[in-house]
């Protein structure tokens, strides 16, 4: 395989009474069946030769005894040989409760910091870092199952010069469901690290720290 060339697992959840799955992918917006397809019989797909930096579109579909299913919605992923960020964590608050469809006001911000070598450590606002946070269905995870995940932009918080862990934050729009939803960051540094999901425990290329689902952060929507 060429060094600029990647694999990709694309994790989904099974689907009753399906005996395999294709995945169609594109390097656009708004696959189609006629798209290139990879099938197999559970999840993860793993999809091969993909280009390191260039966006990727997927859809699944389910076949089962009835035939082919229709397309899932679509989700986006972009292969790369960045690192993950240095150190990454959701800061406050743990738990957030919000009425369902609301937009969160303040003091409702959920705050992330961040650390990267050569970076956050020379300037709090460096434009290369982005950062967001989103929020997803109970017991999912955002790196397996992106196209499940609603994230919102975070601006830095310049009230806190937090040494050289800037800190972001974001005021997010509730889901229109009530229901218990699990919330938390996303970062990532341009042309130095690869987004990088962020837990209430800490998360990154530091030895020891992992993303969990036990540790992100719980939304209730009333």
């Amino acid at each position: 395989m060429a060094q600029n060339q990647r694999l990709m697992a694309v994790a989904f959840t099974a689907i009753a009474g399906a005996t395999s799955y294709k995945l169609y992918y594109a390097t656009h917006s708004g696959v189609t069946k006629s798209a290139s397809a990879v099938t197999a019989t559970s999840s993860p797909i793993t999809v091969p030769d993909l280009t390191n930096g260039t966006i990727y579109y997927f859809r699944l579909s389910a076949i089962h005894g009835g035939g082919e299913s229709e397309l899932s919605v679509e989700a986006n992923k972009s292969p790369t040989d960045l690192p993950l960020v240095d150190y990454c964590v959701i800061q406050y608050p743990s738990t957030l409760t919000l009425s369902a469809n609301a937009v969160a006001n303040p003091p409702d911000y959920i705050f992330i910091q961040v650390y990267q070598t050569g970076v956050t450590s020379l300037s709090y606002n460096d434009p290369r870092v982005t950062v967001s946070v989103g929020y997803g269905p109970n017991n999912t995870n955002p790196i397996t199952h992106p196209q499940l995940w609603t994230f919102f932009s975070a601006v830095w918080n310049d009230q806190c010069l937090c040494q050289s862990n800037p800190e972001f934050m974001s005021l997010i729009t509730a889901p229109s469901t009530p229901g218990t939803y699990m919330f938390a960051g996303r970062v990532e540094v341009t042309g130095v690290a690869s987004a990088t999901y962020c837990d209430l425990d800490g998360n990154g290329g530091n030895s020891g720290l992992s993303y969990s689902t036990s540790a992100q952060g719980i939304l209730n929507v009333n």
